[in-house]
């Protein structure tokens, strides 16, 4: 049985694993297709591939890994989404 330490080392695992999909994605896409949209296959990429740590076969994976898997997986696609498509407020 492992602790909230160590799940919590699970969920940063997942979230930069989504974070270096999603821009290594982007940085790949740039040299097929346009730079604006680049963003957009790039984070399509990591959306398709955003189960990518919950999915493994891990023999020993209990609830708390997966879960922290998961969860730091969704926290960096929406990370990947804000940075990728903010939009900048218009001044005046």
């Amino acid at each position: 049985m492992i602790g909230f330490a160590e799940a919590s080392v699970f969920c940063f695992v997942g979230l930069l694993g989504a974070l270096f999909v999603g821009y290594f994605a982007r940085w790949v896409a740039t040299h097929f297709v346009s730079e604006d949209i680049a963003p957009v296959a790039g984070f399509s990429f990591a959306l398709g591939s955003g189960g990518w740590a919950s999915q493994r076969g891990i023999d020993a994976a209990t609830s708390l890994q997966e879960g922290g898997l998961t969860l730091g997986s969704l926290m960096g696609l929406v990370l990947v989404w804000y940075f990728f498509f903010k939009r900048e407020a218009a001044n005046g």
